[in-house]
């Protein structure tokens, strides 16, 4: 069986099958049981080979088709063992690779035998088809109240759970097969089919300032009369979409505009009568961050939150909100206590006159409040920090939209595929660093007096560092040379001082070139590189 299913040969292995022979899957690699044991220290090679030979086997399609259930579903599976088993066992990393290879390419020519959308749709949806119904036997298909066909998939309306489960399980080739982007496309594009046909970048671009103003409308409608054509079409996933980032879009203005433009009226609240304009911005404010976090609570029960957090989109979504949330609850609280603990400022009745006390107080007459203990920052200058942080995240997080055209998309990739990049060659970069610190560092230790750059371990660190950025200065290894100042020498030798000083402009230029020109360039190489894959 074991060579039938490695040389593919369906009739054979469906033949010994059915005499009740099957494959055992090799246990894990760490496997301490005694037969695991005992193969691995009698003859190391003939326990790998018997393992690699196994795995050939369970990967034939032959075996995948006769005994699986699902053949998709274990295609998938171990696909993503042997991702694994080739980071594990690096020496036989090839002959994993050819096996994923092998069951990934197994998937596709099953999506290739389909013949019709019908059946493309039961390997994707995993649903069976709802039972067909005809009217006067064999007359036209019956169709339900609401017009639609009878024998429509279950969860139509949701996305295709095979689909879904090729994006977890990384499975980029299936998601990516013509037959399935096909299937992709007639749900994102279902009640509003005429749209398909549009530039969607450029559709997109102006569907958005429209939708900022239509969606409170739509969503009032769908809320009022779900069962109505408009709110049916609202209820669609282009829709959908189109509905999350225009009120996106509307959350950010608001709390740049909360934050920037009307703070002042926020600050109202440590009056006696508060602003009504504070009152809204803070409801609009909060409604919107305290519905978005409901949202993100409902994914982690769905998904989970290990599955949930595996996401880096989800991880940026939980910074940003509680960024948002903690600046301003802060910027809402510090007055309130102000008004409390501050003589001023209990006495303020309205805007106006605030306005006027910040504008005429002088902090040599009116103290700034004394903070018991003295390490509490300031509420203010925390609620700035946190906005800062949370609004860079927001902006940033507004890149969901980017897909939507395949080069921006593509550009997406290629960026979050450089970051990586980035970190892995900025190891080499931190060496190099390090290095070169504790040398020039150690030339000038004797000579710290002569030299502002290289005076110190933290000095030459800092110096190194904005070199590496192009903003170091040509006179960096030069010494003050003055006779008034003294050098630490036994030896007390006039040329030690000149000495080190041309021994440190050569390693300076040494560690300009290796970081300017040799490590900068394999970091273009690389980001090259995985461009080019992206593509």
């Amino acid at each position: 069986l074991l060579r039938a299913a490695k040389r593919n040969n369906f009739q054979i292995v469906k033949k010994i099958m059915m005499c009740g022979v099957f494959l055992e899957e090799p246990h894990d690699y760490f496997c301490a049981c005694q037969d695991c044991t005992d193969g691995r220290t009698e003859d190391f090679k003939v326990y790998t080979t018997r393992r690699l030979d196994t795995y050939t086997a369970l990967a034939s399609p032959a075996y995948i088709s006769l005994t699986a259930e699902d053949p998709i579903m274990s295609a998938f599976y171990l696909s993503k063992k042997f991702r694994h088993l080739s980071e594990i066992e690096g020496e036989y990393k090839q002959i994993y690779t050819a096996l994923d290879e092998q069951v990934q390419n197994f998937t596709l020519a099953l999506l290739d035998q389909c013949q019709s959308s019908e059946e493309v749709k039961a390997v994707l949806s995993g649903k069976p088809k709802k039972e067909e119904f005809y009217s006067n036997g064999g007359g036209p298909r019956a169709r339900s109240a609401n017009g639609s066909d009878d024998n429509d998939y279950v969860g139509k309306d949701m996305m295709l759970p095979m689909v879904y489960t090729a994006v977890r399980m990384d499975q980029k080739k299936f998601a990516a097969h013509p037959q399935c982007q096909a299937q992709i496309g007639e749900l994102w594009y279902s009640g509003v089919p005429f749209l398909r046909y549009l530039n969607r970048f450029a559709y997109l671009m102006l569907a958005i300032p429209i939708g900022m103003l239509c969606c409170p409308v739509l969503s009032a409608l769908y809320l009022a009369t779900p069962w109505k054509k408009v709110s049916r079409i609202v209820n669609t996933p282009l829709m959908k979409f189109l509905n999350y980032t225009c009120s996106y879009l509307t959350f950010l203005i608001l709390v740049v505009v909360a934050k920037l433009y009307v703070r002042h009226y926020i600050d109202s609240f440590s009056c006696d009568q508060p602003d009504t304009m504070a009152y809204v911005m803070t409801v609009l404010v909060f409604m919107w961050i305290i519905g978005l976090i409901v949202e993100e609570c409902k994914q982690i029960f769905g998904s989970g939150a290990r599955d949930y957090f595996a996401s880096f989109w989800n991880v940026l979504d939980s910074l940003m909100l509680s960024f948002l949330l903690a600046s301003f609850v802060l910027e809402i609280v510090t007055p309130f206590r102000l008004h409390e603990v501050s003589d001023v400022l209990r006495l303020c009745r309205s805007l106006d006159e605030l306005t006027y006390i910040l504008a005429t107080s002088s902090p040599s007459i009116d103290p700034p409040v004394e903070w018991d203990p003295s390490w509490v920052p300031d509420p203010e200058l925390l609620s700035d920090v946190l906005f800062s942080m949370g609004i860079i995240l927001s902006v940033s997080r507004f890149s969901f939209i980017m897909p939507a055209n395949e080069a921006l998309g593509t550009m997406l990739v290629s960026f979050r595929r450089t970051v990586s990049d980035i970190v892995k060659i900025f190891g080499m970069f931190l060496l190099v660093l390090v290095a070169f610190t504790c040398g020039i560092a150690a030339l000038y230790a004797p000579n710290t007096c002569n030299t502002s750059t290289f005076g110190s371990f933290s000095s030459t660190l800092n110096t190194l560092t904005w070199s590496m950025f192009g903003m170091g200065s040509q006179e960096a290894p030069q010494l003050d040379l003055h006779d008034d100042l003294p050098v630490y020498s036994l030896t007390n030798n006039p040329g030690k001082t000149s000495g080190a000083a041309t021994v440190g402009r050569y390693l300076y230029g040494i560690y300009v070139f290796c970081t300017m020109v040799v490590l900068l360039n394999l970091l273009i190489a690389v980001m090259s590189n995985t461009f080019q894959e992206v593509q």
